[in-house]
């Protein structure tokens, strides 16, 4: 739904695959976390700016995601907020991020992501890529947040391997796993851009007509 690099045209017939119905919701909810699982697609079912998204795979899979006793969201970018950081705390995750990263991988994902989204696309190549790994390693070594910059590979190897990156088919660039998630880290770089407008004339004139 979304345009790429690659998109070619290509005469062919169209399928509109329909949302998830509530049986639907609640055979998955009760297949991947048995009663527990009904229970949070009922309770999502009933949440005012829940409600809509939960017969998108993805975000039903990040509710069924949530550790028991963990707040419930109330808006989409609760949700994806929360499955990006359950996904940074497992174990296995954090460890190897941390092993390269030497810090969070937010910086590296929003960099990525907010290039993408500004050139309009859902795929990046690689040399791309290892670039704004390096220049974001580079401004984390300045502020004294790491002690020395990460290879530009084993970032995206990690990003890959342990977050929310996959490689393209081909292995010629790079994605995140759903568009969604692209979105949500590429909208930190508008938060930050109207925050920084209010005290400046030149971010300001960026704001009007970057964004």
């Amino acid at each position: 739904t979304r345009r790429q690099r690659t998109d070619v045209p290509i005469n062919a017939l169209t399928a509109n695959v329909l949302p998830l119905d509530w049986k639907q919701q609640s055979a998955i909810g009760e297949a991947l976390r048995g009663q527990h699982g009904r229970q949070l697609v009922d309770r999502a079912t009933r949440q005012a700016g829940i409600r809509e998204l939960v017969g998108i795979p993805l975000y039903l899979r990040a509710i069924l995601a949530l550790p028991d006793g963990s707040s419930f969201p109330s808006t989409k970018e609760a949700l994806l907020g929360q499955f990006a950081s359950q996904h940074e705390r497992n174990l296995d995750n954090a460890d190897a991020l941390m092993e390269v990263l030497q810090t969070a991988a937010d910086p590296y994902l929003r960099a990525l992501a907010h290039r993408m989204t500004r050139e309009r696309m859902s795929v990046i190549g690689e040399p791309e890529c290892r670039a704004i790994v390096s220049s974001v390693a580079r401004e984390l070594r300045d502020l004294g947040q790491i002690a020395s910059s990460p290879e530009p590979r084993s970032v995206l190897d990690v990003l890959v391997d342990h977050h929310l990156l996959i490689r393209s088919e081909g292995s010629t660039g790079y994605a995140f796993q759903h568009q969604q998630f692209q979105e949500w880290y590429a909208s930190f770089s508008v938060s930050e851009a109207i925050i920084a407008a209010q005290g400046s004339n030149e971010a300001r004139h960026s704001l009007q007509f970057e964004f």
